[in-house]
């Protein structure tokens, strides 16, 4: 445009500019236009020279929308760099051009891609036909879109009255029907810049530059940058993960209940809090008070983070916590709980279980999870190095995991058994604490079991008896045996009908701290002849073990446990 030669002797104000540098961390947003994002006649008064023009290269990221997008997000803690790629007198078929082969490839870490850009194809009327400017925005938001950004388009301001080309805004209005569409289709959310301009009061002389009589497509003047950026910071602002900052809850002493503070000025759909030193806390909740309580066993150093989600994404801050003071003494309360799970609820004898701890006393509870996974044919979890979790039960409180496995430990191994052991100041009653799992069928209706834990009290080495299992009506019955030592062992089982005689026998070789699980079939062959019931008697070489069986009814649409005795 003729604009540009006459803007020329402003450009030198670039020299002047302050660049911005990408701040580490922050979240990058693209703006992306022709000089209407590149900021023209962004100058120091409303009817000044423009200082926001390409000529000496990348545009200054201050200027026009962009410029004010940044101050006005960062000014509010949402920490984001803007990059302004607005180039004057581009038309879209350049713009997509320029934004595949030059400013994705330089922005790889792109999260929001803002587009506003039309204008200029229209001053070339009827070279470019409103289809061909519509499939030029749509192919620009699609590459933004598969690098992983998010899209914002904007419909077009209104031109100016006195532009060679379509001053009545004709075609701009076609185009903006377009644009609307397009966003709607796409999903993209849509910044409203024409209606809003169109609602100004004396659009024309208060907020576009009047220095130059003849401005092709209608440039802003600094009033109007301001207005272009009222009206595209909210839709943005809307995407933001949301700000979270944390208070550091020094000082913190060794095995005492500590509460953690986080300030939640926007809404969160999830909060995630890892400890560091193993414990997490996580849920909805947890994410309405933006509080949690957790208590640290032994000194140290630990970073705490905490990852707040909302509809813009995730955003996660960390502080480091100094815990003090001796290990003191604890109250503990070691417990067994089989887990079942067969099949992604597809099939009638599918089966999920849902793990829930308990704390019916007067003082928190930290509960160490330890993972003793099912294991076949290979030892991945033996020598007891266990996977662990630790969560803090407080008082008057139930932990419910739909998935423990999956949540607790990210292993997709969900059978097998968990030993939960509670630590309580010493001193303390244990027995308000509690562990189990609840059992339940894919079929219809789905009647649930509840499997209670196994306190340690009851392990042993001893012999133990499965006692009434049947198999009369298409009834599954698996029986799950868990090796709590360190050593690998064997133990024997031995299936009796109801009369006491022999069926059959096998084994079940545990590697350390390992399940195994086994169907009642498998473990005595050509036992449909006979339905049942039968006792299961268990006997270990060395170890101690613990001996569950569930018992799948598909056509009942129930399940039911059996703990062995004693």
């Amino acid at each position: 445009m003729n604009a540009r030669r006459q803007l020329r002797p402003f450009a030198a104000a670039l020299l002047l500019a302050a660049l911005v540098s990408p701040a580490k961390g922050a979240i990058k947003i693209v703006a992306f236009g022709d000089s209407i994002t590149e900021g023209w006649f962004d100058g120091l008064n409303p009817t000044g020279s423009s200082e926001c023009i390409e000529d000496l290269g990348k545009p200054p990221d201050q200027c026009g929308y962009p410029g004010r997008l940044s101050s006005r997000l960062n000014s509010q803690n949402y920490d984001v760099l803007v990059r302004n790629y607005g180039k004057g007198g581009e038309k879209t078929v350049q713009g997509l051009s320029r934004l595949q082969t030059q400013v994705l490839p330089a922005n790889a870490d792109i999260k929001y891609f803002v587009l506003l850009e039309g204008t200029n194809d229209i001053t070339k009327w009827p070279q470019y036909s409103l289809e061909t400017i519509e499939s030029n925005l749509r192919s620009m938001g699609n590459l933004a879109a598969n690098r992983g950004a998010q899209v914002v388009i904007s419909t077009l301001i209104p031109r100016w009255p006195n532009a060679p080309v379509d001053p009545n805004n004709i075609h701009v209005e076609e185009l903006n029907a377009r644009i609307r569409s397009l966003a709607a289709n796409r999903g993209w959310p849509l910044v409203e810049a024409y209606n809003h301009f169109r609602g100004l009061t004396n659009l024309f002389p208060n907020y576009y530059q009047q220095w130059m009589a003849s401005d092709p497509v209608g440039h802003p003047n600094r009033s109007g940058h301001d207005q272009l950026a009222n009206v595209i910071t909210p839709v943005v602002k809307a995407l933001q993960p949301p700000r979270v900052s944390l208070a550091n809850p020094s000082p913190v002493a060794t095995g005492a209940t500590v509460t953690f503070s986080a300030s939640l000025p926007d809404p969160v759909s999830w909060l995630e809090w890892d400890f560091g030193d193993g414990g997490r806390a996580w849920g909805t909740s947890a994410a309405q008070a933006g509080t949690v309580q957790y208590r640290f066993l032994a000194p140290g150093t630990y970073t705490v983070t905490l990852t707040a989600t909302g509809v813009g994404g995730s955003r996660t801050v960390a502080i480091t916590v100094s815990v003090t003071g001796t290990a003191p003494n604890y109250a503990r309360r070691l417990s067994l709980v089989p887990l079942f799970e067969r099949g992604d609820g597809s099939l009638a004898t599918d089966l999920t279980t849902q793990l829930s701890l308990a704390n019916s006393g007067t003082q928190g509870a930290l509960a160490i999870l330890r993972l003793l996974p099912e294991v076949r044919d290979d030892a991945t979890f033996g020598s007891g190095s266990a996977p662990e979790a630790r969560v803090y039960v407080a008082n008057g409180s139930t932990l419910v995991f739909a998935d423990a496995v999956d949540t607790l430990f990210a292993i997709d191994r969900r059978r097998g058994a968990l030993e939960v052991d509670y630590y309580l100041p010493a001193g303390a009653s244990t027995a308000g604490l509690s562990a189990s799992a609840q059992l339940r069928i894919a079929a219809p209706p789905g009647v649930s079991d509840t499997v209670l834990d196994r306190p340690s009290s009851g392990w042993s080495t001893g012999e133990k008896q499965l006692s009434n299992l049947d198999l009369d009506n298409g009834e599954t019955v698996f029986v799950s045996v868990t090796n709590l030592d360190a050593t690998a062992c064997r133990v024997y089982a031995e299936v009796r009908d109801d009369d006491g005689v022999h069926r059959d026998s096998a084994v079940f070789d545990l590697e350390p701290r390992a399940t195994r699980i086994r169907s009642l079939g498998d473990i005595a062959f050509g036992l449909l002849s006979r339905p049942g019931p039968y006792d299961v008697r268990l006997l270990a070489s060395t170890c101690r073990f613990v001996a569950h069986a569930v018992e799948i009814r598909p056509g009942a649409g129930t399940v039911l446990d059996y703990a062995s005795t004693p």
